[in-house]
């Protein structure tokens, strides 16, 4: 039992201290399966530089909910990652916040992406 807690340990300072941006999502989908939303499920420190938005400001709550506004691309990106299993890189413009963002979305199993 030991090695597992120094092994999340270890994941948790990695995943605090890293200076890019990470956040792991689930896609929200309709009921036709099409992605409509994703929820944060845990966002790091370094998300807060990249978008201005505090972790606690947004874990648990969709990104429609906590960026009002947010362009579908951003949601779309995240369900074609989860729908293909495929990782992709992309850099857009997100208005709301009114800064260019760099992105690798990650599948991570199911619905979730990092």
């Amino acid at each position: 039992m030991g090695s597992l807690v120094e092994s999340e340990a270890r994941y948790r300072t990695l995943f605090e201290s890293i200076d890019e941006g990470f956040f792991l999502c689930e896609v929200v989908r309709d009921a036709a399966g099409h992605a409509v939303d994703y929820c944060f499920l845990e966002v790091n420190p370094a998300f807060e530089t990249l978008t201005g938005f505090a972790p606690e400001a947004v874990t648990g709550r969709t990104v429609r909910e906590a960026i009002p506004g947010v362009e579908d691309l951003w949601v779309d990106r995240v369900g074609e990652v989860a729908d293909s299993g495929a990782p992709v890189w992309y850099e857009d413009y997100a208005a709301p916040i009114d800064r260019w963002i760099a992105a690798r979305a990650y599948p991570q199993g199911g619905d979730r992406v990092a």
